[in-house]
């Protein structure tokens, strides 16, 4: 994590700006098909919150990973592959 994901941001900006309108026009559904996903995750940390071990943390990463793919799907279904890479570069790396 930490400043690289933002470099890559910054150094690619007029890229994901391109994919705004389409991010906006389907911010329901982008928002709304990865809820599973989503809820587990949010579960995943409330049980972190009552079980400090390491098994409750590598749930988190693994919901994560969940989310992410999901998301990084559902933005090339919804607005194209180019859509899809952009959210790739930012979700899965």
């Amino acid at each position: 994590m930490g400043l690289t994901p933002w470099r890559d941001i910054c150094s690619n900006l007029q890229e994901l700006r391109e994919q705004f309108p389409c991010w906006r026009s389907n911010v329901q559904n982008l928002s709304t098909t990865c809820r599973v996903q989503s809820f587990e995750l949010r579960d995943s940390f409330e049980f972190l919150t009552r079980n400090d071990s390491v098994s409750a943390t590598q749930k988190i990463c693994i919901n994560l990973d969940k989310l992410s793919v999901c998301s990084v799907r559902q933005y090339g279904l919804y607005c194209g592959a180019n859509s899809e890479k952009v959210s790739a570069s930012h979700f899965l790396h």
